[in-house]
């Protein structure tokens, strides 16, 4: 099968790819809903933030730094939804999920050997279950995808075997 680098073949939309999607979409609405609290949090007078962003010599940056991930994360996630329902291919719906759930387990596996509460560690889980739930609905989607990724002729040669 030969595909231009330009196209994107149609793949077929499957009932696991509508619920990753529908999850990616609550995920982006939390994280938008989490962007927010954390600006506010960050520009409430008399705040902790307020007093590290007065200590700091590079505070504009960092006031605009983590709402700004935030944003891009949560347009990811919608991206990718969308562009998964519509058969475009997973890869912006799962790479979000896949950052999540690797740097996650890292992260909980520190918690868990360290001095974390049982609390975190139970939140941490659930996150973590939150980002694993789509990478296991989307895996024999993102595996077609990448399958024909693999067929795209790149630059002029084939890739495909």
């Amino acid at each position: 099968m030969k595909v231009s680098s330009g196209s994107s073949p149609n793949l077929r939309v499957s009932k696991g790819i509508r619920a990753a999607a529908a999850i990616a979409v609550l995920y982006a609405v939390l994280l938008l809903i989490f962007g927010a609290l954390v600006v506010k949090v960050e520009l409430t007078p008399g705040s902790p933030a307020q007093w590290a962003f007065s200590q700091s010599p590079r505070a504009g940056v960092d006031l605009i730094l983590l709402p700004g991930f935030i944003l891009l994360g949560a347009a990811a996630l919608l991206v990718g939804a969308r562009r998964a329902t519509k058969g475009l291919g997973c890869g912006l719906l799962v790479a979000p999920f896949a950052l999540i759930f690797v740097f996650g387990t890292v992260g909980e596996i520190v918690d868990i050997v360290g001095t974390a509460t049982p609390g975190s560690d139970a939140i941490g889980a659930l996150i973590l279950l939150g980002a694993g739930l789509p990478l296991w609905l989307a895996r024999s989607a993102f595996a077609e995808w990448a399958r024909r990724l693999r067929q795209v002729q790149w630059f002029g040669k084939s890739s495909a075997k």
